[in-house]
């Protein structure tokens, strides 16, 4: 009975550092030429990169002439077209221009309805430039800004 009780306290322990490290993200603020972008969904931090809602952002591309025609994610393949940009949910690989493979370090991942996608690899392959200014580490909050 004492290793059953143990086991569940070691069980509630894990899950509640993982509830406050999902938190670490609130702080955190998308800024284009001086303009915070208003994302439905906040950042999300995976292996110290940040995911930004893909519709919100993909609006912002196509409004500042980045991407010619709308992005389009596949319902049935996963797989996420932003002007010559191809990624797949679930997959950390992507292709710029059909021909040059790229190996992300975290992929494009769906949480209900919503789409999530690599900030700086997206923006830095678009011709952005991507530059954190934060309060000390990611997870401290601060502001990921995006120029050209």
């Amino acid at each position: 009975m004492k290793k059953i009780i143990s086991l569940l306290i070691a069980f509630v322990m894990c899950f509640s550092v993982i509830a406050v490290s999902a938190n670490e993200m609130d702080d955190v603020q998308v800024i284009a030429y001086d303009y915070g972008v208003n994302f439905e969904q906040k950042p999300v931090l995976v292996n110290d990169r940040t995911f930004v809602e893909f519709g919100t952002m993909t609006e912002f591309l196509l409004k500042d002439g980045a991407i010619e025609e709308k992005a389009s994610v596949d319902s049935q393949t996963g797989v996420i077209t932003i002007g010559k940009i191809t990624l797949t949910i679930d997959s950390s690989t992507a292709t710029v221009d059909t021909d040059m493979a790229y190996t992300l370090d975290a992929a494009p991942f769906a949480t209900g309805e919503t789409v999530y996608i690599p900030l700086r690899f997206i923006c830095e392959n678009l011709g952005y430039t991507v530059e954190w200014r934060g309060f000390g580490s990611l997870g401290d909050g601060g502001f990921v800004m995006i120029n050209k």
